[in-house]
């Protein structure tokens, strides 16, 4: 339990608080695709078309790739940010 809530902890700090506020847009990639990982299987079950799953499933690729592209340029890497991608990546 202590580990869940020192991870919200720095989940919330990577995404509101960051030490490097150009981190915000990455950090927010990843966790857009912590969303798209609980939405994906919701819109399968509730019978969305083809053409709408492709599309946010493109969307949660592509987040996953351009997290790391903007982390980089900026700058702005983290270690509460890698936590925050790595988690979005098991989802």
């Amino acid at each position: 339990m202590k580990l869940i809530k020192e991870t919200s902890k720095k989940i919330t700090k990577a995404l509101f608080y960051p030490e490097n506020k150009k981190s915000l847009i990455p950090n927010w990639l990843s966790f857009s695709r912590l969303i798209g990982g609980i939405t994906i299987p919701i819109i399968i079950n509730k019978g969305a078309s083809i053409k709408t799953i492709v599309k946010v499933t493109t969307f949660v690729a592509l987040s996953d790739f351009f997290d790391g592209k903007i982390a980089r340029a900026l700058n702005a890497e983290s270690e509460d940010g890698a936590l925050l991608d790595v988690i979005s990546d098991k989802f």
